[in-house]
């Protein structure tokens, strides 16, 4: 299945394609797509997702088409 991940950049998003889909085995999870992001251990559990716009929790099933925002912890400048 494909999923659309805006993320930001100190993730591995070599695994995005062309267009910031990544493909996933059917029945993934959010944490699955943390884990193929490369994203740390620690920060899987205190960073703020959403699916489709509804904060998501790590164990939450993710679908064809669905939508995924990885919040950063911090920004400013």
């Amino acid at each position: 299945m494909r999923v659309k991940v805006f993320a930001p950049a100190f993730l591995h998003l070599s695994a995005l394609d062309d267009e910031g889909y990544v493909t996933l085995p059917e029945g993934a999870d959010v944490q699955t797509l943390l884990k193929a992001l490369h994203m740390p251990m620690p920060l899987r559990h205190i960073g703020c997702c959403t699916v489709n716009a509804v904060r998501a929790k790590l164990k939450d099933t993710l679908k064809d088409g669905d939508t995924v925002s990885i919040l950063a912890l911090a920004a400013g400048g």
